[in-house]
C-alpha cells in the first residue's frame, strides 16, 4: 500500500464570511507533491479544517495508508478516537447532542473504509518548525479570499 503524508488546514475569514481548506500531499520519498484548496459559503473553521482533509482524499485514485497532519485537535481526535465511535452511537456525541458537519464526517468514515488514516497533531503558526504546515495555512487562507465554490488541484 503507497504511504502519502498530508498537511491539512482550514480557515475562516469574517470579512469575506467564508472559509478556506488546503490539503497537500507528499509522497513516501517526499520527491512529489500535490496540492488541493478551495473555500466554501460560511462556513466556519472546524467545518474548514475538517472539509481540507475529506477533499483531500477524494484525490486519491488507489488505497493509500495516510498520515494526516493537522494543527487542528478536533480533525486529529475525530479521525483517531471519535468519528468510528459516533458512527456506532448514531452519530450521537457522549453528550446525546448530535454531531456536527456530519456529512464530512460520514465521508471521512467512507475515505476510512478505502485508505488507512491516522493523524497526528503539529502546533500551527510556529515560523520555520512544519513547513508544510505553514504552507497550507497560506493557502487555506488565500482560498477564503476568492471567488466562493472554487476548488483547484495544483502540482
Amino acid at each position: 500500500m503507497q504511504k502519502v503524508t498530508l498537511y491539512s488546514d482550514g480557515s475562516y475569514r469574517k470579512n469575506y464570511q467564508r472559509g478556506g481548506y488546503a490539503g497537500l500531499f507528499l509522497s513516501e520519498d517526499g520527491r512529489q507533491y500535490q496540492a488541493i484548496y478551495g473555500n466554501e459559503e460560511e462556513a466556519m473553521n472546524g467545518r474548514c479544517e475538517l472539509q481540507a482533509v475529506v477533499a483531500s482524499l477524494r484525490y486519491l485514485t488507489v488505497p493509500c495508508e495516510v498520515s494526516v497532519i493537522s494543527d487542528s485537535q478536533y480533525v486529529v481526535n475525530g479521525i483517531n478516537l471519535w468519528v468510528k465511535q459516533w458512527a456506532a452511537n448514531g452519530w450521537k456525541k457522549m453528550d446525546r447532542k448530535p454531531v456536527a458537519n456530519l456529512d464530512l464526517w460520514m465521508e471521512l468514515l467512507q475515505q476510512m473504509q478505502v485508505h488507512q488514516v491516522h493523524a497526528t497533531w503539529v502546533k500551527g503558526h510556529q515560523n520555520g518548525v512544519c513547513p508544510g504546515n505553514e504552507l497550507v495555512d497560506y493557502l487555506a487562507s488565500s482560498a477564503s479570499a476568492m471567488p466562493t465554490e472554487f476548488e483547484r488541484l495544483w502540482d
